[in-house]
């Protein structure tokens, strides 16, 4: 009988631990990403945890977390929604590292308008998404008449900076150009080999682009690894430079 008490005040203890952790662990990640990109109280932030938080906790570290933070406000005006993951988060951050963490950004046609006036720094007056291509259109007289040269890129990761390489123009039907063709005119010489965008500037030095993906539904997902010692590091957290 005694052992029969011992057990079901075993499980009801369990079962409310893991009812309170079920209420105070994914405030807790709430809070952090708030404060972490200085959010108010009220902007809303998803987390998603595995089930059994209390096996979890007592082992130190929780599995498989996903937060994502929809319309973040980043640097200069730029906007997005976030996500970060991780196959393990220690419950004391500063003691232990993260595990394949991972942060995304995803852009929409329309934020992606902002995100290029200010990556591009002026390699082009208009940059739209279409299909799997990223366009930036250029104005150039020709002839006395000024026509709107459209050219399209891929967008790639290529040593944690943006590279986009041209792959096609659009020439308002007054010129037939291809790529190769593109230094022979000098506006648009600068876009014949592709070029880098570099954004060390505007994320922490533990983080690194790894990888671009445009999707058919007009949006930009940009993947970034993160150091798993961000936390315990403090240099980690500075912004880096170009």
């Amino acid at each position: 009988m005694a052992l029969a008490v011992v057990a079901v005040l075993v499980v009801v203890g369990f079962l409310i631990t893991e009812m309170t952790l079920r209420k105070v662990v994914p405030e807790r990640f709430k809070e952090q990403a708030q404060e972490f990109l200085s959010l108010s109280a009220d902007h809303p932030v998803e987390v998603e945890l595995q089930p059994w938080l209390t096996t979890q906790y007592l082992s130190g570290s929780f599995k498989n977390v996903q937060v994502t933070v929809p319309d973040a406000p980043l640097s200069d005006g730029m906007r997005a929604t976030l996500f970060a993951s991780a196959a393990s988060v220690p419950a004391n951050p500063q003691k232990s590292e993260f595990v394949d963490a991972q942060v995304g950004a995803t852009f929409t046609a329309e934020e992606l308008s902002e995100v290029a006036r200010v990556l591009s720094k002026g390699v082009g007056q208009e940059v739209e998404l279409e299909g799997e291509q990223l366009k930036i259109a250029n104005s150039i007289n020709f002839l006395g008449q000024k026509i709107t040269i459209k050219i399209g890129f891929t967008p790639e990761a290529r040593d944690g900076q943006i590279h986009i390489t041209p792959v096609g123009v659009e020439a308002a039907g007054i010129l037939n150009l291809t790529v190769d063709q593109l230094p022979e005119f000098e506006p648009l010489q600068k876009f014949a080999e592709g070029f880098d965008i570099c954004v060390a500037d505007k994320i922490p030095k533990g983080m690194v682009v790894e990888e671009i993906n445009l999707s058919t539904a007009n949006k930009l997902t940009v993947l970034v690894g993160v150091d798993p010692q961000i936390v315990i590091n403090e240099s980690l957290q500075e912004l880096g430079h170009c």
